[in-house]
């Protein structure tokens, strides 16, 4: 396997591409490109692969690739040196599709490991071939074991143990209070300690919004839309028009921010989805199911328009099994590349990959989801940007009134302890209705069907209240209508933050 190759796999690859070459049509499962192959003989002949897989091949022979290398002389005579035609018919003989996938981990292993070494990486740390090594089994061993992200993951860890150890504590100096007070005073007079609107006015005002540098835990059951209101604020951070459905018009924002949102359970079309709902205003089963009236077609298309024309501002991204360096990672990149202020990461759970970066370590599960959500406090502070997340609840907590808090956390309440905000949202029970429906009658407003818990507010006035709303899931929007404290009493000097960068629009604006 010398130059960091392994020509049984490739050669497992090459008949498996032959035989099926639509194979490197789905492109959500594999990634094949020239640089995974180490020589000129094995990528002409990938190239060659590829092209005629584009050209709608369905099953490529030997002869073909043999006639397809005639049009170029010297790569004919590198083919003919190399008896190529003997190894793709050895390549036809010893494939077994069934066992595509294991071949193709083994190539983009190596194609990782040559392209860390081109970087400078010393990969000997995770693969080597010096048997006279003492732990050369070992090393074996769990190369065999680790997939192309525990390898990026690897030296990833190594770096950041490395910054770690230069980072030290004293380039953090203790200042007495009196310093920089004065400039503190201006600078938040030119530039308040107020964020981009959240969904909700009540909730806007009660956390200050979208606020940079700080984390915030939005927790409820599953299937009260936790997610669905996350993409809500995200698409309400992000995207600069949306219809109103209860004015019937056009609506433009005007200090929209960049923001990933990060997937863990549902795919990337699933949110597309979600996001056409909030921005036309249109029901996503309506969607779904085609079923639309001649007017609903009309917002969704020119929904689609819009999201196409703020491409860069609501970025998707999918981590079905995430482990913190590869949250890490992709935030610091979309930060980095894109320029991304706002962050939703849904949601904090036990994943196989997050348990693997403490193997052996011995921590318990609750532990190492607090570790989580610290991390994801740490990176919003470290990158000033906003980050918001989601856990689960206990079954019990829908059943409970007054303030329901981080105790009602699924796995562990320490999940909440980095937190800036912590709230717990639900569909309001048959006891809190019948409490409440007085309330909602004297202050002239409609009867909610949804509750949030303010649990947790550093730097605010308003903790422990309950702030009454209209949730519709099916657009992922929320209206809220009132606020009252534990006790179910309306909060009378509250007022609601109003986001004044929206304008309306005609609603007969062409594009």
């Amino acid at each position: 396997m010398a130059n960091l190759v392994d020509p049984n796999a490739v050669m497992h690859v090459f008949g498996c591409l032959m035989e099926d070459p639509r194979i490197l049509r789905t492109i959500d499962k594999y990634h094949l490109e020239k640089d995974d192959f180490v020589d000129k003989f094995t990528k002409n002949i990938f190239t060659v692969i590829y092209n005629m897989n584009q050209n709608g091949a369905k099953k490529i022979d030997v002869i073909d690739i043999d006639n397809a290398l005639n049009v170029n002389k010297e790569i004919k005579a590198n083919f003919e040196e190399n008896h190529g035609v003997d190894y793709l018919q050895d390549c036809v003989e010893i494939h077994d599709l069934e066992n595509f996938d294991y071949y193709y981990g083994i190539v983009k292993k190596f194609s990782a490991l040559r392209a860390l070494k081109r970087k400078g990486f010393d990969v000997s740390q995770v693969y080597t071939e010096d048997v006279t090594l003492k732990n050369y089994h070992e090393i074996q061993q769990r190369f065999e074991e680790m997939s192309v992200q525990d390898i990026f993951d690897f030296f990833k860890g190594s770096l950041l143990n490395i910054e770690n150890k230069y980072q030290t504590a004293a380039s953090k100096d203790a200042i007495s209070a009196a310093d920089g007070l004065q400039e503190l005073k201006e600078s938040l007079q030119l530039a308040p300690d107020i964020g981009n609107a959240l969904q909700g006015n009540a909730l806007y005002a009660v956390t200050r919004g979208a606020r940079k540098g700080k984390y915030y835990i939005r927790s409820s059951l599953s299937g009260n839309g936790k997610t669905r209101l996350a993409v809500g604020d995200a698409c309400n951070l992000a995207i600069p028009e949306r219809y109103n459905i209860e004015t019937h018009m056009w609506e433009t924002k005007t200090n929209c921010e960049p923001t990933l949102f990060i997937t863990t359970e549902l795919t990337v079309d699933e949110i597309q989805t979600m996001v056409l709902s909030w921005v036309s205003g249109v029901n996503e089963a309506v969607i779904l199911e085609n079923k639309y009236t001649a007017e609903e077609e009309k917002r969704v298309d020119r929904a689609i328009k819009i999201v196409e024309r703020n491409k860069g501002m609501l970025i998707l991204k999918q981590i079905a099994d995430p482990s913190i360096t590869s949250i890490e990672a992709c935030v610091r990149q979309q930060v980095f590349v894109n320029k991304v202020e706002n962050v939703f990461y849904d949601y904090i759970f036990s994943s196989p990959s997050l348990f693997n970066e403490f193997k052996g370590a011995g921590i318990r599960e609750d532990v190492v989801l607090t570790l989580l959500s610290t991390a994801l406090k740490d990176l919003a502070a470290e990158l000033n940007i906003f980050i918001m997340s989601s856990t689960q609840l206990s079954g019990e907590v829908d059943q409970k009134k007054g303030i329901r808090d981080q105790r009602f956390l699924r796995n562990s309440k320490g999940i909440a302890d980095k937190a800036d905000i912590g709230v717990i949202s639900l569909w309001i029970n048959p006891e809190e209705r019948a409490i409440i429906e007085s309330v909602s009658r004297e202050k002239g407003y409609p009867m909610p069907n949804y509750v949030t818990d303010v649990y947790k507010v550093r730097r605010g006035a308003y903790k422990n209240v309950k702030i009454w709303s209209i949730v519709d899931l099916g657009t992922c929007r929320i209206k809220d209508l009132f606020i009252t404290d534990g006790y179910y009493n309306p909060i009378t000097d509250f007022t609601p933050f109003v986001d004044g960068c929206i304008e309306v629009q005609s609603n007969n604006r062409e594009f």
